[in-house]
């Protein structure tokens, strides 16, 4: 726009509203020299004014930033209202951050897996700020970090998660958090012991670790949970988590792969007398599945229970074929054993492969009968 004309030039330069976007993919080309960047993102808070920023970096070089960048990039989150780093780089063990002042809304991508790679070391002074995410390795808070007051929403993501790292986290820098996502990438074997008296929403996903301890969790707000786990984590583990944190909850969602064993899930649900809703991810071993709907029946499991949503991602459509006849019989009974508290029993198969006719065939019975309640 500046390089259109001379008044258009003076139009630009005049207008602070138009350099509050600092919003840059720079490539490793493009990345030096690095002063220039620095030059840049110096003329933004310039020529921004008093306005607040709204920055999202992608750093797509190899190599950290030079002194003056990095100063660059603090005095951006010093009058950021949203700030977004990502980088493949690896940044080195200082303090990346200072005060930001008016910073809401942060996230941070460092997106390094190899086991050589350095946690990314954090100060960070935002008093106003309600939602943080971190991706990658390790996150590693400044031990003066001062506390969060404010955040609402927090998102973990790590490939090297350190459990006495989480529980400070949770307990002594974000002790309003309402809304957790956490990511863990890799064995998790440490015990962990936590407390968030606010926490209303958990998401857990293990998309490539193992479960391998035994949770203290004391959420006593908890009223929807999901939890994903994909590698084999020991039943009794699996139990221990459910006791642990699903006593409040009325919204639940379960994804265990090969976790999805009927013994651990059914002791697991008795805790779960406020269940209104529950979605069941089948997974490829349905056989698996049948004594759980199985269970089900009984109206001690769940007793609340109004929506059941069965739903068959990842599930062989050939193995699925030979467990058809006693999973729908199972699917039918507790249907008709569990009206009229039940409301609605839905099946999702997105892939669309399950042997449709069939499916439709199941839906529409139980539309019947608990419609019928």
């Amino acid at each position: 726009m500046a390089a259109t004309c001379r008044r258009w030039r003076a139009v630009a330069l005049l207008t602070p509203a138009l350099w509050t976007d600092v919003s840059y993919t720079i490539s490793k080309r493009a990345a030096f020299p690095q002063n220039r960047w620095a030059s840049c993102f110096e003329t933004h808070v310039e020529r921004s004014r008093a306005l607040l920023l709204d920055v999202d970096i992608h750093w797509r070089a190899t190599r950290g930033l030079v002194p003056d960048l990095h100063m660059a990039v603090l005095a951006l989150t010093r009058r950021a209202r949203t700030f977004s780093f990502k980088t493949h780089a690896n940044m080195g063990p200082y303090e990346f951050f200072g005060a930001a002042p008016h910073l809401l809304d942060c996230t941070i991508t460092h997106a390094v897996e190899d086991v050589g790679s350095l946690p990314w070391r954090l100060f960070l002074q935002a008093p106003r700020l309600t939602s943080f995410a971190f991706r990658g390795y390790r996150l590693d808070w400044a031990g003066n970090q001062p506390t969060f007051p404010h955040i609402r929403r927090l998102a973990l993501d790590e490939y090297a998660f350190a459990a006495n790292d989480f529980s400070f986290t949770l307990e002594r820098l974000v002790p309003h958090v309402q809304e957790l996502s956490l990511i863990v990438r890799g064995v998790c074997a440490s015990s962990l012991s936590v407390r968030a008296p606010h926490l209303r929403t958990l998401r857990l996903s293990m998309p490539s670790g193992t479960l391998g301890f035994i949770p203290a969790c004391d959420f006593p707000a908890l009223r929807t949970v999901s939890i994903s786990l994909v590698e084999y984590s020991s039943e009794a583990n699996i139990t221990a988590l459910m006791h642990s944190c699903l006593g409040t909850v009325d919204a639940l969602s379960l994804s265990l792969g090969q976790n999805l064993l009927s013994t651990s899930v059914l002791d697991g649900l008795t805790v779960c007398g406020n269940v209104k809703s529950l979605n069941l991810v089948m997974g490829s071993y349905p056989d698996d599945r049948i004594p759980i709907i199985e269970g089900l029946r009984l109206p001690a499991l769940c007793p609340r229970l109004e929506t059941l949503t069965l739903i068959f991602r990842g599930s062989s459509a050939g193995l699925f074929s030979l467990v058809w006849q006693p999973f729908a019989r199972a699917v039918d009974a507790l249907a008709e054993a569990r009206r009229p508290v039940l409301k609605s029993v839905e099946l999702f198969d997105p892939d669309d492969e399950l042997v449709p006719g069939a499916l439709q065939a199941l839906q529409q019975r139980l539309n019947t009968t608990l419609g019928s309640a």
